[in-house]
């Protein structure tokens, strides 16, 4: 048992996870794979064996296609030419085969991919290079700084050429130094420049620096396909894009460059994590956030778990072609990301990223919920006079501020009239926001530094990657630092044979100490009051009564019975240990067997396993602690429940997953017409979840022992006499998800002009349906393409491209809180029978099915004379079907509501994209590019009507769906304006101008309230600029969404009385007749107080305000140096770049200054700096 609590305690710690018996095997693990790299490195840099003499050169090719993988192209005509090959190599690899044997050839040769091109040489004739010549020296690189090898340089008006070799340097011979000089790859814009001296260094630039529309491949998880041959709707950020932006989190770097993809920022999920949609809202109730792909295989584990500089590339499916696929997940869209990996037959390339992001601390004066403490005390005095607090300062478990304790000792005589006086005007100076921006908060400093190392040989891939993230976040006390390694091989192990393997790991320990939320948090009345201060004037820790009165705790402060009770703001920031643990770990393997040309068969396995684990301990020295021990003390005895030592909370969360996947894929070019393209395979998931809580009292964090504690019988609890359980965390859950899957996807192309493709995919899971056939769904799409400006009556000499795509399918989603059986859900003792018992969470629903979502894509890509403008426009239907719903029950049933597929949505929008080349061979480039889109979805059928007040909450978030209205609508009340005698608010009962609040609140119909619109923006989208000029680039990305509105927070005097809660607005209110031409904010109250006067006036219209507003989002610089003067060639690349996010707003259409991407009361995000490093070796 020692050995265990060791080890429980190693894992609950954090900061010994290495210790755990799981991150032992991690290690074994990783040494073994480190091992296997540097062997099979070593036993694949030789691997061919020829023997010929005197043979033709065809006959040496087909030598080496049978002893090779490799493809061979060439004018069968040309080479009849060549001269008779000897050769002798044992174990060699394929380029020094190639090298003996095109050395006395009039002939070369260039490996891409998989195929070995060969062409005529370009010689260079006693003409061109007279006696007087001289030779131009350079490197090519890309903007990156990374070598370009490849690249023909030509010098223009003559036959010169030559290639750059594999580091990116080239020689050219030339006598005129008037003679131009070419420098041409594909991908890349051609650059002609003239000669300058004996030395040229060239940077090329990627033909379009944002979204590809030539040479671009979109990968659906489950194969890849050139666009031009593709008929979805997809979207492509390569690395480059992905690279300009600094993050850890690698789907913050989707934001405002991929149409159609929107950042939901003022909503309740997105304070807790991401909450993005793409093109809307395709549910109700389920899961709305798109399916996540790793590899071609689902990813289960926490996203904050992968390293965005492992990420090669992403694709973004999002009609029903391009993600129907993905069957029963594909509902919301899915985002397929790619992993970076070696390449054949390269050197060691060794990649070193670092950078140090800085940021701003929140604007704390922002929030509007904040009155001064002048007119609190104000507010005070005044309840005071009117004997609002009397009965509050008798009760021990009502809060009594400052102000009310020293107003109370005067009335006392306790405290004089000068003393009272000096008390509240030095409290009227103070604002507590001064010292939550000291004492709580800092500038955050986040730390990435990322290290790979990668390369390969004829047979063989590698990739090795480490990085590490040190982020210290604003609130002091919470912190993150994540560690992840990964290895990917690929091993050919025969021609038609093909191994993959990929590790990954993930641990990630965290600190979650911030006590700020206590501020905001209490018996009674809001404890965070405008006037008091963290610290006295020696520096010490001041204290708040949190709970509990200041004459109650007076009271009890002399007993050796009690604990100290009273609550040290600052103290509990110093002792808060709450910490987490994540690891994650993910395998994948694939074998990959080319059965003939174009017909490949593989099998794919992935194994993820997460462990996630909190330790929140509380020692004897909190307020938690104290407080637990006094409140269930016996007054009399003086004993308690509730053991001397700390308390530990602790939480367990275990998933892992397989998955195994066999696929078929044929892919052909038949008479150089017709290309092909099938894939048809099935694949079984299982993924296990289970959860445990527990606590443990009088817990030893050194020593790790904990004592028995009586968590089933009901304990007296002191001051308020009611009997509670003395609260604890066990418990435990689990679920398990099974599916199995068939699926198939086909395209065919003629003549590279007419594209016909059709995917079908069956889900089968126990989730749904009694009977066999109920447990499944198919999902199906097809799509047609049409390259117009192929065809020979096409002669739109401005618009050389131009494609027509059209794409019909169904993707479809799962609501996992329903089940086809009944489901209940067992409780703990019962409070009035003291025995356990269960309540029924789902009815018996045989005929339960899948949700399903109907889309229609409609889209045109084109392009201008020379690419000076190239873009694309979509438009898109969708219907969601058997949407999970509630309906009425018949009372008599015992179930008041069903939930079940009653529900349907539409929706409709569009995605425009425009890139503009406005400068490409001059030395400043300019490339901006356009996104919009315009999204909106509507509830069509629900069988439930709430009431008019349940709507005004729908928007932020939450969903009350209204039959012709946009799942998330902003509605108010109807405004009638101030009272002119008294400033009481009014509105409209039955048509008639009303104060009879409690009567419109209640009897307010759903029609009567006022429509605005859409809580989230419906038309959205970024203008995106790359500047460069030679080695600088800048770019910036400004945002902008439009069509939606958002309710501001006001003034609540309920919340002002009793919690000290107040707002800005207050300065605004009504003071006299006259005042409500000037403001919409109510007089002070009269008392008691009326609950539903400022329920109403919470959601009147003028509270509403258009969200509508334009950001500079962000900007990045980039400089990249010449290593080849600086470091002598020893550096292939390196790039220095500064990055700044959250700059400003440039414009808003509200006139309070809010910013809408900020939830209710939240802050803005603050500004962030970072400034980088990244370098090649």
């Amino acid at each position: 048992m020692k050995d265990m609590d060791k080890w429980s305690r190693s894992v609950l710690n954090g900061t010994q996870g290495c210790h755990t018996p799981y991150t032992k095997s991690i290690t074994r693990i990783l040494i073994a794979a480190l091992f296997l790299l540097l062997l099979t490195q070593h036993s694949y840099g030789q691997s061919i064996s020829i023997t010929a003499r005197q043979q033709t050169l065809i006959e040496v090719i087909k030598q080496l296609r049978q002893k090779s993988d490799y493809a061979f192209v060439f004018n069968a005509q040309q080479v009849k030419k060549a001269k008779p090959v000897s050769v002798n190599l044992q174990s060699a690899t394929i380029e020094k085969v190639l090298n003996e044997i095109f050395k006395t050839q009039p002939f070369d040769y260039e490996i891409k991919d998989r195929t070995i091109y060969i062409r005529e040489k370009k010689t260079v004739t006693q003409n061109d290079l007279p006696s007087k010549q001289k030779q131009i020296n350079g490197r090519i690189t890309d903007t990156a700084g990374m070598s370009l090898p490849g690249v023909t340089v030509l010098l223009q008006g003559t036959e010169i050429a030559v290639r750059s070799d594999g580091d990116g340097n080239f020689s050219l011979p030339f006598i005129d130094e008037n003679k131009k000089v070419s420098f041409r790859l594909l991908g890349y814009q051609s650059l002609t420049k003239n000669i300058d001296g004996e030395r040229m260094d060239i940077i090329l630039h990627p033909q379009n620096t944002l979204l590809e529309t030539v040479d671009v491949t979109v990968n659906t998880g489950y194969q890849t396909l050139p666009k031009e041959r593709a008929t979805g709707s997809f979207v492509f950020i390569d690395s480059a894009l992905l690279n300009r932006k600094v993050s850890t989190n690698i789907l913050d770097r989707l934001e405002g460059v991929v149409p159609g993809l929107l950042f939901n920022k003022n909503t309740a999920a997105s304070t807790s994590g991401l909450d993005i949609s793409i093109r809307g809202r395709s549910t109700l109730f389920a899961a709305d956030q798109p399916l996540i792909v790793v590899d071609g295989f689902p990813y289960d584990g926490d996203l904050s778990n992968i390293n965005p500089n492992d990420i090669e590339n992403i694709s973004i499916l999002k009609d029903a072609a391009a993600a129907s696929i993905w069957g029963v997940r594909s509902g919301n869209g899915v985002i397929v990301l790619t992993t970076k990996s070696g390449k054949k037959n390269s050197k060691p390339l060794i990649s070193f990223n670092s950078n140090v992001t800085i940021g701003d601390k929140p604007d704390i004066f922002y929030d509007p919920n904040f009155t001064s403490s002048k007119e609190v005390i104000s507010i005070e005095k005044l309840l005071f006079e009117k004997d609002f607090y009397t009965t509050s300062i008798d009760n021990p478990t009502q809060v009594i501020s400052p102000v009310v304790q020293a107003l109370y000792n005067n009335k006392a005589g306790l405290l004089s009239e000068s003393g009272l006086n000096h008390i509240l005007d030095s409290m009227g100076q103070l604002d507590i926001r001064n010292d939550i921006k000291k004492y709580y908060y800092r500038k955050p400093v986040l730390q990435q530094y990322a290290f790979s190392l990668s390369g390969g040989a004829d047979r063989y891939t590698y990739r090795f990657a480490i990085g590490h993230d040190k982020n210290d976040y604003t609130l002091r006390g919470n912190n993150n630092r994540r560690t992840t390694v990964s290895l990917t091989n690929t091993f050919t192990l025969s021609k038609d044979l093909e191994l993959q393997s990929a590790i990954s790991i993930a641990n990630t320990n965290s600190k979650n100490n911030s006590t700020l939320s206590e501020l905001h948090s209490g018996a009674g009345q809001r404890i965070s009051y405008p006037y008091v201060r963290l610290r006295d004037e020696n520096g010490n820790p001041t204290r708040f009564e949190r709970d509990y009165n200041y004459s109650f705790l007076s009271s009890v402060a002399g007993s050796s019975k009690f604990k100290d009770w009273n609550y040290y703001p600052l103290d509990e920031l110093e002792n808060a240990d709450n910490t987490g643990n994540n690891v994650d770990m993910r395998i994948v393997l694939g074998l990959k067997y080319r059965i003939m040309y174009g017909l490949n068969l593989s099998l794919n396995y992935q194994y993820e396993k997460q462990l996630s684990e909190t330790a929140d301990y509380f020692s004897d020295k909190t307020y938690y602690t104290r407080d637990l021990y006094n409140k269930f003390i016996d007054t009399v005895s003086g004993n308690t429940p509730v053991p001397d030592g700390g308390i530990l909370n602790s939480s367990h969360t275990r998933m892992i997953s397989n998955r195994l996947r066999t696929l078929l894929t044929y892919n052909k070019n038949f008479a150089g017409r017709h290309d092909l393209n099938a894939l048809l395979g099935a694949e079984i998931n299982n993924a296990r979840t289970t959860i445990s809580g527990s606590t443990a009292y009088g817990y030893d964090k050194n020593m790790g022992s904990q004592v028995n504690v009586d968590l089933s019988n009901y304990y007296p609890t002191f001051p308020s006499g009611s009997n509670y359980l003395i609260p604890n965390r066990n418990g435990f859950s689990g679920y398990t998800d099974r599916y199995i899957s068939y699926f198939g996807n086909a395209g065919y192309t003629l003549d590279k002009k007419y594209i016909f493709s059709v995917s079908g995919r069956i889900d089968k899971s126990n989730l749904f349906g009694v009977k066999t056939n109920q447990q499944s769904i198919p999902l199906y799409s097809t799509g047609l393409a049409w390259d117009i400006s192929r065809e020979s009556f096409y002669h739109l000499t401005f618009l050389p491209y131009l494609k027509i795509r059209a794409t019909y399918g169904y993707n479809g989603n799962v609501d996992k809180t329903v089940a086809a059986v009944t489901t209940i859900m067992r409780r703990n003792n019962s409070y009035i029978t003291g025995f356990p018992y269960a309540e029924i969470l789902n009815p018996n629903n045989p005929h339960l099915q899948w949700e399903k979502t109907k889309m229609i894509n409609i889209g045109v890509d084109f392009s201008s004379r020379a690419g000076l403008i190239t873009g694309s426009l979509e438009y898109y239907k969708k219907r969601g079907i058997n949407l999970i719903g509630y309906s009425p029950l018949s009372a008599s049933t015992g179930i008041s509501m069903f939930k079940g597929n009653t529900a349907s949505t539409k929706g409709q929008g569009v995605d425009l994209t425009l890139t503009f080349n406005v400068f490409k061979t001059k030395p400043v480039k300019w490339s901006p590019t356009i996104n919009y889109s315009y999204s909106l979805d509507k509830v069509l059928k629900y069988d439930v009507e709430a009431t008019s007040f349940d709507y005004l909450f729908s928007g932020m978030g939450s969903v009350t769906p209204l039959v012709g209205k946009p799942i998330f609508s902003t509605f108010g009340y109807k405004w009638a304006g101030l009272d002119h005698e008294k400033g009481d608010p009014q509105g409209y009962l039955h048509g008639e101008i009303s104060k009879d609040y409690g009567a419109i609140i209640s009897e307010t119909t759903t029609d009567e309230l006022v429509y605005f619109g859409s809580a989230r923006p419906t038309s959205f989208g970024s203008f995106f600029n790359t500047v460069s000029y030679k080695s600088l680039s800048l770019s910036f990305n400004i945002l902008y969404k439009f069509g939606y509105y958002l309710r501001r927070s006001t003034l609540e005097y309920g919340s002002l009385f009793y919690k000290l809660k107040g707002h800005r607005d207050f300065n605004e209110r009504w003071q006299q007749p006259g005042d409500e031409l000037r403001t919409n904010v109510p007089s002070m109250p009269d008392f008691p107080l009326n609950p539903s006067r400022s329920t109403f006036y919470s959601y009147v219209e003028p509270l509403v305000s258009k969200a509508d507003h334009i950001r500079l989002q962000d900007f990045n610089l980039s400089y990249t140096l010449p290593t080849s003067k600086l470091f002598s060639g020893k550096i292939k690349s390196a790039q220095i770049y500064f990055y700044a996010s959250n700059i400003a707003i440039l414009w808003r259409a509200n006139k309070q200054g809010l910013d809408p991407d900020t939830f209710t009361a939240g802050l803005p995000v603050p500004r962030t700096y970072a400034l980088g490093l990244k370098c090649s070796l």
